[in-house]
This record gives C-alpha cells, sequence and structure tokens, in this order.
C-alpha cells in the first residue's frame, strides 16, 4: 500500500472517530446548566413516596419546581405510570401541582381545575410566588411532597418482587451521593448516580402480583451510564494509541532501518542534528560549543570556587583561534562568547560560561540568542512541511480533554480535579507542540525521513547500556563525535557516566564534561533558548427493559 493511501485511511478514521465522539457523546455527556436541586431525600413505603427537596437558586426566581416524568393526576391507574399527590408543604411560597393537560390541583377539594398560579408547567408541582421573584439567590428553600406513585409493572430477582422507581431522568438532577446530598429509605440503589445516570430504585412488593405484568431478570439493572462512557473514552484512547504505533512502524519498515546504528548516520553540523531531528533549541547550542572544543576553537576548563554553601564546579572558557568556514549559526553561537567576554575581566583570558550580568548585559546577550533562533528556524523550514496530523492529533486531545474537566467538576464539584488536569493539558500540548518523536515524522518531509529515523536508531544506540558494551565504539575518546552528537540528541550526560564507569574517562574529564554541559544548559537557558522548533508551516503539534419505571424528571426554577 502506498504512503499517501495508509496516511489518508488513518487521517480518516480519526476524523470518524471525532466527529462521532462530538456528536454522541458531548452532546449527551455534558449536564444541563439548569439551576436544580442540591440534596434529595426519599422515603418509600410500597407506593407511598414523601420527597423532601433543597434548593439555594443561583439568582431570584418566580417558581421553584419538580417536574415528573409519569403522569400527573388525581388517580392513578394500575399497570400505567402515574403519580397522585397528596400533599406539598413549602418553606416559601405557594404550592402547586399541574396535570399533564395543564388543570392545577385545588389542595382543598383534592381536584384539578383550570385555574392555575402564572410561571408554571405542565405534569410539574412545586412552589410559587406566581408574578413575583420571591425565592432569591443564595437563600436555602425546601419542598416536601407525599405522592401515591403507581408502576407499570414488576421484576421478579432471586425469587423476590420489585417495582422499578426512577424518581429523576439523566441531566434533570445533579450528582447524588449516597448520605451527602442523597438519602433513600425502602428499596435497592446505588451509591453514586452521576448528572447523566437515570436515578434507579428497586422498591421491594410483597402483595398479589395477579395483576402486574412480570419480568424475570437475573440481574437489576441500574442503566448506570459513567461505566459505559468510561469504556468508550478508553477505546478511542486504545484506538488512537494503536493507529498511531501502526503508522509509526509503517514509516519505519518502508526504509529498513534496524532498530540500533552504532554509527552516526551523516556527517552533520551538531546544531542541525539537535534542531531538525531532535527539535532543541538548547542542545544545538550546547553540542555547537563542544564541537569548538573538539575542533580547537575554545577552550574549556572547570574549576572549583568555595562559596558560603561549599564547594561549586564552574566551567570556564578561551577563544583560543578564530577559523574560517564557520557557517551563520557558529558564527553567531561564536559572537555571544565574545558578548560574554565584554561583561568579564580575566587575567588568564579564561571566561565564565555562566557569569553574572547586568539588567543591560542579559538584554544584549537574550537578543543575540533570539537571532541565533531566528536563523535556525530559518535555516531548516525546507525539511518541514504541514502537520496535518499533529493538528488532528491536537484537536482530538482537546475535545477528550475538555471532557474530561466537564466530567470531573460535575462529579466532585470541586476546583482541584481542574487544576490538576488543566497542567496535564498543559504538558501534553506542550510535548505535541515540539514534535516530539512520533509527531516529528509527520511533521517532516519525505525526503528527511530516512535520516530522520536512523538518527533516532543511533540515539536508541546510545541510551542502551549493553549495546554500548558490546560495541566496537566504546573506544571512543569523550569529545569526539559521539558525545558531541550525544549532545545533540539529549542523551549525553548518560554517556559521559558509562565512559567514566568503563575506565574511558578520568574523574577530570567526567566532571569537565557534566560541568561545561551544565553550564551550557543554563547559559543556553539565560539567551531566551529553552524549547523546541516548530518548523516554518508546521503545526505543534436501556439495559432493564421491561416496564420500564414510575416517576423521573427533574427540578428546577423559573
Amino acid at each position: 500500500m502506498k504512503k499517501s493511501s495508509i496516511k489518508t485511511s488513518v487521517y480518516t478514521i480519526l476524523f470518524l472517530l471525532i466527529f462521532y465522539f462530538i456528536f454522541f457523546v458531548l452532546m449527551d455527556y455534558f449536564p444541563n446548566n439548569e439551576f436544580n436541586f442540591y440534596s434529595s431525600k426519599l422515603t418509600i413505603n410500597g407506593n407511598e413516596v414523601h420527597e423532601s427537596l433543597l434548593y439555594k437558586p443561583d439568582k431570584p426566581y418566580h417558581t421553584l419546581y419538580r417536574y415528573l416524568g409519569s403522569i400527573l393526576d388525581s388517580y392513578t391507574i394500575q399497570g400505567t405510570e402515574s403519580s397522585m399527590i397528596r400533599s406539598i408543604n413549602c418553606s416559601a411560597g405557594r404550592p402547586y401541582a399541574k396535570n399533564l393537560v395543564g388543570n392545577c390541583l385545588n389542595f382543598e377539594t383534592n381536584n384539578y381545575t383550570n385555574s392555575c398560579e402564572p410561571y408554571t408547567e405542565n405534569n410539574e408541582y412545586g412552589c410559587t410566588y406566581g408574578d413575583y421573584y420571591g425565592f432569591e439567590k443564595n437563600e436555602v428553600y425546601s419542598i416536601d411532597v407525599n405522592y401515591f406513585q403507581e408502576y407499570p409493572g414488576l421484576f421478579e430477582f432471586q425469587g423476590k418482587y420489585y417495582y422499578k422507581f426512577v424518581p429523576y431522568f439523566g441531566d434533570q438532577h445533579p450528582t447524588l451521593k449516597i448520605k451527602k446530598n442523597f438519602f433513600v429509605n425502602g428499596g435497592l440503589y446505588e451509591d453514586t448516580y452521576y448528572y447523566f445516570d437515570k436515578v434507579i430504585i428497586y422498591v421491594p412488593y410483597e402483595g398479589d402480583t395477579s395483576n402486574y405484568e412480570i419480568y424475570r431478570v437475573n440481574k437489576l439493572d441500574f442503566q448506570k451510564k459513567n461505566f459505559d462512557y468510561a469504556i468508550f473514552i478508553f477505546i478511542i484512547i486504545i484506538l488512537l494509541v494503536i493507529l498511531l504505533t501502526i503508522n509509526h512502524f509503517i514509516e519505519v519498515s518502508r526504509y529498513g532501518i534496524p532498530r540500533e546504528l552504532s554509527r552516526f548516520p551523516n556527517k552533520r553540523k551538531p546544531w542541525e542534528v539537535a534542531a531538525i531531528f531532535e527539535g532543541n533549541y538548547q542542545n544545538a547550542i550546547s553540542s555547537t560549543l563542544l564541537d569548538f572544543y573538539r575542533r580547537g576553537i575554545i577552550d574549556l576548563k572547570t574549576e572549583r570556587e568555595r562559596r558560603w554553601y561549599g564547594d561549586k564546579k564552574v566551567s570556564y572558557y578561551k577563544i583560543v583561534q578564530e577559523v574560517k568556514g564557520l557557517d551563520e549559526i557558529e558564527k553567531k553561537i561564536l559572537n555571544i562568547l565574545k558578548l560574554l567576554m565584554k561583561s568579564q575581566k580575566s587575567e588568564d583570558q579564561f571566561y565564565k560560561l555562566k557569569p553574572k550580568l547586568s539588567q543591560y548585559q542579559k538584554s544584549k546577550v537574550s537578543s543575540a540568542g533570539r537571532g541565533v533562533r531566528r536563523s535556525i528556524k530559518h535555516l531548516i523550514k525546507d525539511n518541514y512541511r504541514m502537520n496535518y496530523f499533529g493538528f488532528v492529533l491536537i484537536i482530538f486531545s482537546f475535545i477528550i480533554s475538555i471532557t474530561i474537566i466537564g466530567l470531573i467538576n460535575n462529579i466532585f464539584g470541586s476546583l482541584f480535579p481542574i487544576i490538576a488536569i488543566i497542567i496535564i493539558i498543559f504538558i501534553l500540548n506542550f510535548y505535541i507542540r515540539y514534535n516530539k518523536y512520533i509527531l516529528s515524522e509527520n511533521k517532516l518531509k519525505d525526503k528527511i525521513l530516512p535520516e530522520y529515523y536512523s538518527w533516532k536508531s543511533f540515539r536508541r544506540f546510545l541510551k542502551n547500556s549493553y549495546s554500548m558494551r558490546a560495541s566496537e565504539a566504546k573506544g571512543v575518546i569523550i569529545w569526539n563525535d559521539y558525545l558531541i552528537y550525544a549532545t545533540a540528541l539529549g542523551v549525553s550526560k548518560r554517556i559521559l557516566k558509562r565512559l567514566k564507569n568503563e575506565g574511558l574517562i578520568t574523574d577530570e574529564q567526567y566532571n569537565l564534561g557534566v560541568g561545561t554541559y551544565s553550564s551550557i544548559g543554563n547559559f543556553s537557558s539565560s539567551s531566551g533558548a529553552s524549547g523546541g522548533f516548530g518548523g516554518s508551516g508546521g503545526f505543534g503539534a436501556g439495559g432493564g427493559g421491561g416496564g420500564g419505571g414510575g416517576g423521573g424528571g427533574g427540578g428546577g426554577g423559573r
């Protein structure tokens, strides 16, 4: 199969998954943000239900209501989902009950008439002030109601019979947790009902069953949706990982490159390796300075300096000679060293790699560092293309992240989990933006991909202790191409430690290498060097069935 066909297929599948996720999950995943009760207490004795609801308005309201999913009227019919209000007690306002056809209950005669309060709707009960905004913001109000609930059928489970009572439907109640904001006396129930779950309670029944339709079940199904959604998200993530992995190995296998290479692929400038194949600006400067040392352009040394808190290793450099043939980037990096020299005095021509600078001197060095960065990005831009794959992945990760934030916020009702998730998202998007690993291969043009995979194989070899021990390359000296390229690829500290452990370098050489690398890292950062490259034009990357249940609905205010 051609590479373009493979990538087109991968992108198509990803887009379809995203489309499905948006329209068939998110629309049902986020809760209704309308005002609702925050606590519920149910006492159930067969068909008799006592319900106590607590409200805390988010703004002034005329009415606090509770919508019923079953038919509300002055009588009930056996075998149908219906509710009959017996009494309502309001801590504020006037009680009302309005049936399915728009008539309201007269509590004195217990009959329904067409005389109803304003700001009330069909098939609900509650408390109202009519035209007046009587329910004030942030005040706590209660509604207590007694009603008779008729159920459409019975469920037989392990020789016992149960009504299936659904007091609240999904998205019409807050997240309810037993003994926290949900109290149930009578029946079988779950510990937690998330805002998108039906609240299902199985009420024991011991009377005559001849007039009921019986549904025999092996399990009492509470139809919890949250687990289904968790499985769905997990499957989507697994599919995404599989697609990325398949895509990665298809690309690598096209070029027949082994997993590890004991020799670097091409003789390139260190800053090119760091910028193009690792995407790291700091490594570009660090490896170039080490290359200067190898070529005799600069000299390096490390000395201990006494500080009030103990000795500290300090790295120094000296420009030994001016050489011809330096490229644009090397000249600019050498110019930064000259700027640092002007801020210091020295008797032996050695200058600190990390000196103390005035604010003016810092600004000049930082400006020079940004100039190096801009030049590198300009010189390597021809290696990059529009990274559609990275763009799609960022959108996909953003959708999942927003969904998780919404879910955690509504389940836990705390800002702490949101802050934690935002930090995770920031790290994830930072990683994607700079096109590490799998994303990098989709950012680079086809002509550079074989070399990219070769450098990654070489990097893998450098990181592998066993491979290094088994290789003839272990006779290398500290400042040769291996260490320079290891610095460009971000694994130089590991190489230095290995060379020391195998007796190939002395403690003095090891301290010089580690101290110099550390100082160069700090120097790079002080020059505005942290981060990576984006490449011109690239992107940084129900069950239970049967007779249903009586009741249902939710509450709120208007």
